[in-house]
């Protein structure tokens, strides 16, 4: 039995000699960029989840790495019902607001948690109630549809009957005035997307995906069309960003996800040129299939690289790893005013005849300030 155990410590020792030659590279490579060991290098990411306990570690590494929350942060159980409870003797005291719309899945969303944190940020002024579920576009089965966005927002009241409620697609033009620089709008989206990340883990069919899907890859999301502007969106400069992440964060896994059979010329072009700049890495594309799965392998990716769609931004709201965009307000800042705090610029060469210098934003969560959680101490 001890020469099996010897054997066995052996084995581990020399694994563990076979590994330092390469993150000592990854070291030299990351100082070589003048990024610094306590960059996003040191970031934690969502882990492999195998059993509910594993599922309840993953919701607390996001909780305690996105919101950094203390005895004073906001309870937003309780501010719904105060809310809620100083509101329920009569309309007028406070208007009423609910998000409504039949566009997709990811535009819905983004619209109403945009209504909520409006009403969360001025409860004065607002109160939320239940959006009407009628219909969803790009896909996304109509059942399905319901019991996310339902779940979401159970704990807000159902529509009155005999009171008026504005109904909006989104509320961005107020928080547009309420939420540049404001410190206590940023610690309402990260709570808020605490509380949301609590809901999805609860639901069956989402919590089944997030049970056994291993969380350690790059995802890049691709709009429908994005074969038509493709060189608009940023796309040309991806292979050589796909390797930057790949080099700061240890990652060898990429899926790149979009929703329309006619795109697959262009996207086996993008991986081929990806695969020439990243020889090593194990590149997967998927057209279409289940709409939630997609939405939810963004939600746990350990990077995902936004596309110009409020399919992949509303995954964004979920997040507690990589969120990464050429734009610093991906869709204009769409719907919160929410911008990716952290830049990182790096020298691109192949893809032009002279080197390009290339900037790309990212954030580790959804909600964080300018500057914030770009380094740890």
């Amino acid at each position: 039995m001890w020469l099996v155990s010897l054997i066995g410590f052996i084995a581990h020792q020399l694994m563990l000699f076979a590994i330092i030659p390469a993150s000592l590279q990854l070291d030299r490579r990351v100082a070589r960029d003048s990024v610094t060991r306590n960059s996003i290098l040191s970031r934690p990411h969502s882990r492999s989840t195998g059993d509910d306990g594993s599922l309840v570690r993953w919701k607390q590494d996001c909780d305690q790495h996105c919101a950094n929350l203390d005895k004073r942060s906001p309870d937003i159980k309780k501010l719904i019902n105060a809310n809620i409870s100083a509101n329920s003797t009569s309309c007028g005291e406070k208007q009423l607001i609910s998000q409504h719309g039949i566009d997709g899945f990811g535009h819905q969303l983004l619209g109403l948690q945009s209504c909520v944190l409006l009403t969360l940020l001025q409860p004065e002024n607002y109160i939320f109630v239940q959006k009407e579920l009628i219909n969803v576009q790009h896909g996304f089965g109509l059942g399905t549809y319901r019991k996310l966005i339902g779940t979401l927002q159970e704990d807000f009241p159902a529509s009155p009957g005999r009171c008026e409620v504005v109904k909006s697609d989104h509320c961005f033009e107020q928080l547009q005035r309420i939420c540049p620089y404001n410190g206590k709008c940023a610690m309402m989206k990260k709570v808020l997307s605490m509380y949301w990340r609590d809901k999805i883990g609860k639901i069956p069919i989402a919590k089944k995906f997030l049970l056994n899907h291993k969380q350690d890859e790059m995802v890049v999301h691709l709009r429908g069309g994005d074969r038509k502007e493709v060189l608009y969106h940023g796309w040309e400069t991806l292979p050589s960003i796909v390797k930057e992440l790949c080099v700061l964060t240890g990652t060898a896994k990429v899926s790149i996800l979009f929703e329309e059979s006619a795109d697959e010329p262009e996207v086996s072009k993008l991986r081929k040129s990806i695969q020439h700049t990243v020889p090593s890495l194990r590149i997967r594309q998927f057209i279409g299939g289940s709409a939630l799965q997609m939405w939810l392998r963004m939600v746990t990716a350990k990077i995902l690289v936004l596309s110009q769609s409020s399919f992949s931004l509303s995954a964004a709201l979920f997040r507690c790893g990589y969120t990464v965009s050429v734009d610093r307000y991906p869709l204009g800042g769409r719907y919160d005013a929410n911008a990716l705090p952290c830049s990182f610029n790096m020298t691109s060469t192949g893809l032009h005849e002279a080197d390009q210098t290339i900037e790309f934003f990212w954030g580790f969560c959804h909600g964080l300030e300018p500057g914030e959680g770009c380094k740890t101490d």
